[in-house]
């Protein structure tokens, strides 16, 4: 594995994940602009992900993938970022990368309305997390969250009521209103 090359993409991935926030925070003048943007930030993302592929940089690919599924807007082409992150965090052997990109896929299959796919999925990924001797607070409350949605949806009222204080717990361990007020209102819909 080249580390020269390895560099690259990371870096390649910063630069993309940051004008993507920039985006988010100073709204582009126009469509045009907007749209160039974007565009920016796919090429940097898949070019990225080529020369992760290209030198064997797992970890590094699954990074690259899981970004490129956030913006890619394509149902079947954030499917397969999102396969293909999880089997590059596999083989990488990085378990909390592995959780990630799981969660990932799981909200994917849960948008479509895979509800046992986005179970085992959710399975997956809160069984790394809980493996985890510390795993990252955010990112165990993120994962958290949408097996909490689903197990209301599926009619778990019991299961689902328990994950929202579980999540609200984390969330509120690290400070993210948002995740608290949200896991407020669905404990308070709940009991």
């Amino acid at each position: 594995m080249s580390d020269s090359a390895v560099k690259e993409a990371l870096d390649l991935i910063d630069r993309a994940w940051r004008a993507r926030y920039r985006a988010f925070q100073q709204r582009p003048d126009s469509e045009e602009d907007l749209q160039r943007v974007i565009a920016s930030v796919h090429a940097d993302l898949e070019k990225a992900a080529a020369i992760c592929r290209d030198v064997g940089a797992k970890r590094e690919l699954s990074m690259a993938l899981g970004k490129l599924g956030h913006v890619v807007e394509d149902a079947e082409a954030k499917l397969a970022c999102y396969v293909e992150a999880v089997a590059a965090a596999r083989e990488c052997g990085d378990g909390m990368r592995l959780a990630h990109a799981v969660r990932h896929l799981g909200d994917v299959h849960r948008n479509a309305g895979r509800k046992a796919d986005a179970k085992g999925c959710y399975h997956e990924a809160l069984d790394l997390y809980r493996s985890e001797a510390s795993p990252p607070t955010l990112d165990f409350a993120n994962a958290v969250r949408p097996m909490a949605i689903l197990k209301a949806d599926l009619g778990e009222r019991v299961e689902a009521l328990a994950l929202w204080r579980e999540a609200r717990e984390l969330y509120e361990t690290v400070g993210i209103a948002e995740g608290i007020e949200e896991a407020d209102r669905w404990i308070e819909r709940l009991t």
